[in-house]
């Protein structure tokens, strides 16, 4: 049979020890410090009169919900008449005109799913066609399945230089229209 033990110090047995008094002066010195410290650096708003966080300084005046947004067909209609009529990089023309409640980056990352890469360099300031588009897409799809550098949607390279070697044997398809002063 097995038998429970029974605290045996002072402290398991809810008793204070001086070694507890003294903690709690540590910490009592602590909360001090912390105390001034605030009311020293911190706006007023922020702490009550001795110090002490007021937490409802924290919480949020008003809360807004922004509305969720997609890029459907229209937008991705919009993103290849931009890339038809201003060319891959210019992401400021395309948004002022075409796509104005998308930024840049959402642009061009947009368009790298467009084309099944993560690198738009190789295409910077080619005006592309949606048949284009579609052959690039393509033909990185299948460069990605072959060398299993397909993720996503889109071709990523590997640790080992896998599809930069690929890249270099294989012809994918090239805009034939640059942008004018690119």
């Amino acid at each position: 049979m097995a038998t429970v033990s029974q605290p045996t110090n002072d402290t398991a047995l809810g008793k204070r020890t001086a070694n507890d008094d003294a903690q709690d002066e540590v910490l009592e010195a602590r909360i001090r410090w912390a105390k001034a410290m605030r009311l020293a650096f911190s706006p007023p708003a922020m702490l009550t009169s001795d110090g002490s966080i007021r937490q409802e300084h924290f919480k949020p005046k008003q809360v807004y919900y922004a509305e969720p947004k997609t890029f459907g067909s229209e937008e991705r209609a919009a993103l290849l008449k931009g890339l038809d009529s201003h060319g891959v990089g210019a992401w400021n023309p395309i948004r002022e005109q075409l796509l104005p409640s998308w930024d840049n980056n959402t642009l061009r990352l947009k368009t790298c799913r467009l084309l099944g890469i993560q690198n738009l360099s190789t295409f910077q300031g080619f005006l592309i066609t949606e048949k284009e588009v579609e052959a690039i897409q393509a033909a990185h799809h299948k460069l990605g399945e072959q060398t299993g550098c397909w993720k996503g949607g889109m071709l990523v390279e590997d640790d080992n230089g896998t599809l930069a070697a690929a890249m270099a044997s294989v012809d994918v398809p090239m805009p034939k229209r640059r942008a004018k002063g690119k």
